[in-house]
């Protein structure tokens, strides 16, 4: 199981799993689903509602590198790292050769423990997503005169917007 921190605008990645400097032990990596329910006839019940509830991520993020002094300054440069992002994603790749998956979150809380002696420093945080697991797929817009298609790939390393337009089917590029 690996993880990330992706900057969503720059694709820049902080890793998550075991190494010298960070490790995030994720809890509540599912999805839930409220539903209401009412009584059709002769106790059998039908689902009338139902949505996602918003995922909510926590866990630890511990602080492993050196010394106290090294893990508060790599804390520090987290906490730097992930204020300047305007795009945060929390990228999980299940098991080696899976896909990626990724989801847009913001970082609500990362607590900031007592100092202790001896191994990591230990941070409970707590991610809201704003977006349920979705995969990063390339994008192809055909683009079609008369009756040929004219295939184009655009590989996007800027945040873009679609906008409908008043002319049919096209699309506005903004």
């Amino acid at each position: 199981m690996e993880f990330y921190l992706e900057n969503g605008n720059t694709g820049e990645r902080l890793p998550l799993q075991p190494n010298d400097r960070a490790t995030y032990e994720p809890e509540n990596l599912g999805f839930t689903e409220s539903r209401s329910y009412a009584e059709v006839e002769y106790g059998f019940f039908g689902v009338t509602q139902h949505s996602f509830a918003q995922p909510n991520l926590s866990g630890v993020i511990l602080f492993w590198d050196g010394d106290e002094g090294q893990q508060y300054k790599a804390y520090r440069e987290f906490v730097d790292w992930v204020q300047k992002i305007d795009s945060l994603q929390i990228v999980y790749i299940p098991y080696p050769g899976s896909e990626e998956l990724y989801m847009d979150v913001v970082l609500d809380e990362l607590g900031i423990p007592n100092p202790i002696l001896y191994g990591p420093l230990e941070c409970p945080v707590t991610f809201t997503g704003t977006s349920p697991y979705h995969k990063k797929n390339p994008l192809t817009f055909l683009f079609q005169t008369d009756s040929t298609v004219n295939p184009m790939r655009f590989t996007f390393k800027f945040p873009f917007k679609f906008s409908d337009s008043g002319a049919g089917d096209a699309q506005v590029f903004t």
